[in-house]
Order: structure tokens, then C-alpha cells, then sequence
């Protein structure tokens, strides 16, 4: 297996994506179902593929098949045997525009990543095995990572240690990622998402059932701007596989596996969120080019001794001085004029400004919910500040939520509104967010 990148050198010359989890976490199922998804153009519906999945050798082409007849048949492909790397290929290409971006999957054992990060051996290169020093270069050579977190792994996870032991590994490898080397864009992937809709929606939205199972990454990351892009992760519930049933194996053991034919949710939102960094980042690797500047032409001061002679040239120059002296006693006169003169007036009261304000939408099994969040400064006076967003569906007004702060003066602050029971939010100028003092 070749590497492209060792710590920070060797810089690829297009971004590069990664997908990281721990064991069951659904790397293998989600890889091959987007394969298939956006790997297989629909002659009849060309406009309505942006994303091409293009599979760069015969190994990859083979890898998504076989998982594919096994989803197929019903059941799971089996977990990858620790120490064992398998890496895929893809290119990701936005139809129409001249970019793409190298799709790279390592198909580690979970329990190696677990054993990287969860035990912070990342911190200690030199006695690692070769296997994980080849997946930390891979996770170390990404732009983009895709974060899987099957919620049963906490939600159905009696023993806490082990739970504590699932949301490091992920954890851990976030803050690693975030500080070295350079820049990256994280997002958080809920898998398995069809299981537990009716939990997020009860709880008003995905990030409150995030901040109840994986505490810890949601407080660093999910609600906060610890990553140096300046923005939270955003979260993106997701089923590769949106129908299955119980079976029973031949030990009597009930489980769920696939129950073909089965759809897909809310693989749309996350390519469309990868399609989204992969622009960004090119637009920064690649800059337009600095127009040449055309030189001055030269004016009709500079050409006067040529036209009128030495004399009005020396008019010229003296032109301008007497021009501005001119203007300053004018205005000086008409200052004088007022009585009590004249001075700016200042804010009585709190003067709310919001910037960066943004949302997000959160598919849901029977509705939608929605995020806003950004930034609120008071440029005027100490006091108080209510920031309220609202969703417009259809013409008319779907949900309204506020929060409140209180600032001092020039005092700044992150808002995030969870807006619930969305049903269909197609464009960014149907959430509306402002800020009023009180």
C-alpha cells in the first residue's frame, strides 16, 4: 500500500477524503452503498447527479461488489481482522466543473483505530506496528474526514467504561487531527440513523440526542469552534441501509440484517455537505490569478508643458493645493455657522449585530428539524439581546425560537436555535434569523 502523505510533507496536489470508525461503526456498508449510489450514472436522470464516484482500480470495483451481493442476500459483510489494511480509490467528480478530489478508504479494523487513538498511541509513532503507522498516515494525509458513530454503541452499551472507551477513540482522534499539519473539514456521521429518528425527534433534534450519548465530543466540537475552520461540526444522521428485520442465527441469537429491497436516507445531504468542502478547498488552492495592472495613462497635467508650455505646467501643480485650501475654509465656514457645533451621537442602549448566521438541516423519519446558529456582537451599550429565527414554509411562518444574552459592550457570542417539526425546507432564504435589544 503506497501513502501519499507522511506527517505534514508531500502535500497532495487535490484535497483527499477519509472515513473514520471504530468496529461496527458501518465504514464498509456506507463506503459500498455510496459507491453504488453514486458510482452507477442514471442515463435518464443525468441532471439530477452532480457527484460521480469514479473507482480508480479493479480492487475497489470488486471490493463494493462483493459487499453489495452480501447486503443483497440479507446480511452484513463481515468486520475487517485487526492488523489488516485494504485501501479503495475512488474520484470524487462534480459533473460539469473542471475539480476533483481523491477518495481514499482505508478498510482498517475498528479495533485499530480504537487502539491508535482510544489508547493515544498516536503520540508514540515510533512503537507502532507498521499497520497502524500506515492508517495514522492515512488519517494524517486527509482534507476532508467523515467521522461514523453507530449510536448503538452508546445507546445499547450497559457497560459505561466501554462506552467511555467508543466516544475517545473518535474524540481523540479529533483533537489529534485538528492541530497538526494543517487545516482539515470534519463532519460527524450518525449511522444506523432510522433506528433512532424517533429518539432525536422526541428530544427536539440531533444534537440535544448527541449531547445525552456522546457528551464529550458534542461539548468540544459538535456546539463549539474548537476545530480551526471557525464552524461546529456539522451532524448528519444516515441510513445506508433503510430497511431491515430480525432474524435468528443458527445459535438462537436474535439480530438485524438487511431486508432487501432496501432504499437509502440522507446520503444526499452528506455528499452534498463533501461537494461543498471540496470547491472551498479548491478555491483556496487554487486562487485566481492577479490581474495585470495597465500602466497610468498620462493626465493632462503631465502632458501641459508639452500642449501650453512651462507655464501652465507650473499652474498645474500649484492648482490642486489651492483647490483643497478652498474647500477646508468652506467647510470650516459652515462649522462655525452652527451653534454648539457638531459631534456624533452614541448608542443609548444595546445595538445587536449577527454575523455568520447560518443553519442547517436535520433529516427526520416523519418531519425535519432545523439549526441555526452564527454569531451575535453588541456594538452599542451593555444590556440585553434576543436573537430569534424562524423557518418560512410554503408562504407562511412554520416555527419561531428565540435566546436571549446579555452583553457588554462589544461583547460577542455563539447562538444555536434548534427549530423542530420542519417539513420541507428546500432554499437558505426560508430561515431567517435577527436580533433585537431590549
Amino acid at each position: 500500500m503506497s501513502n501519499k502523505t507522511q506527517g505534514g510533507a508531500g502535500k497532495s496536489t487535490s484535497p483527499t477524503i477519509a472515513i473514520i470508525g471504530t468496529e461496527g461503526s458501518g465504514k464498509t456498508v456506507l463506503t459500498a452503498v455510496l459507491a453504488r449510489r453514486f458510482g452507477h450514472l442514471d442515463l435518464n436522470r443525468l441532471d439530477a447527479q452532480l457527484v460521480f464516484l469514479n473507482p480508480q482500480n479493479v480492487a475497489t470495483m470488486r471490493y463494493v461488489e462483493r459487499v453489495w451481493q452480501v447486503l443483497q442476500g440479507g446480511d452484513w459483510p463481515p468486520s475487517t481482522p485487526p492488523g489488516e489494511l485494504f485501501e479503495l480509490r475512488w474520484k470524487f467528480e462534480v459533473r460539469g466543473e473542471d475539480m476533483e478530489c481523491q477518495v481514499r478508504l482505508i478498510d482498517a479494523a475498528g479495533q485499530d483505530l480504537r487502539l491508535l487513538f482510544g489508547e493515544e498511541k498516536i503520540h508514540r509513532m515510533e512503537d507502532l506496528p507498521e499497520s497502524l503507522r500506515e492508517l495514522a498516515a492515512y488519517c494524517r494525509s486527509a482534507d476532508i474526514v467523515l467521522f461514523l458513530v453507530n449510536l448503538k454503541d452508546f445507546e445499547g452499551e450497559g457497560d459505561a467504561l466501554r462506552r467511555t472507551d467508543n466516544e475517545a477513540a473518535i474524540k481523540i482522534a479529533m483533537d489529534y487531527l485538528s492541530q497538526v499539519d494543517r487545516r482539515r473539514r470534519f463532519c460527524v456521521v450518525f449511522t444506523q440513523a432510522d433506528l433512532y429518528r424517533e429518539r432525536a425527534r422526541l428530544r427536539e433534534g440531533w444534537l440535544a440526542l448527541a449531547s445525552e450519548i456522546i457528551p464529550y465530543i458534542t461539548g468540544a466540537y459538535l456546539q463549539s469552534i474548537r476545530i480551526p475552520m471557525g464552524d461546529r461540526v456539522p451532524v448528519f444522521p444516515v441510513s445506508a441501509v433503510n430497511r431491515t428485520r430480525i432474524a435468528v442465527d443458527d445459535q438462537g441469537v436474535p439480530r438485524r440484517v438487511p431486508d432487501p429491497p432496501f432504499g437509502s436516507d440522507g446520503l444526499e445531504v452528506v455528499v452534498e455537505w463533501m461537494t461543498t468542502q471540496v470547491r472551498e478547498i479548491h478555491r483556496l488552492q487554487n486562487p485566481p490569478p492577479i490581474p495585470s495592472v495597465p500602466p497610468k495613462p498620462e493626465g493632462l497635467f503631465e502632458r501641459a508643458d508639452e500642449w501650453l508650455g512651462q507655464g501652465w505646467r507650473q499652474i498645474a501643480k500649484v492648482a490642486p493645493f489651492v483647490a483643497k485650501i478652498a474647500v477646508g475654509a468652506l467647510v470650516l465656514a459652515m462649522i462655525r455657522s452652527c451653534s454648539g457645533g457638531w459631534a456624533p451621537s452614541e448608542p443609548t442602549g444595546p445595538v445587536p449585530v449577527v454575523t455568520e448566521a447560518r443553519w442547517q438541516k436535520n433529516p427526520g423519519l416523519f418531519d425535519d428539524t432545523v439549526t441555526s446558529f452564527g454569531t451575535v456582537r453588541n456594538n452599542g451599550k451593555a444590556g440585553k439581546i434576543t436573537v430569534t429565527s424562524w423557518v418560512i414554509e410554503n408562504g407562511s411562518q412554520a416555527d419561531r425560537r428565540s435566546q436571549s444574552f446579555f452583553l457588554k459592550a462589544g461583547e460577542s457570542t455563539r447562538f444555536q436555535i434548534e427549530l423542530p417539526g420542519i417539513y420541507s425546507v428546500r432554499n437558505p432564504h426560508e430561515v431567517q434569523t435577527v436580533a433585537t435589544a431590549e
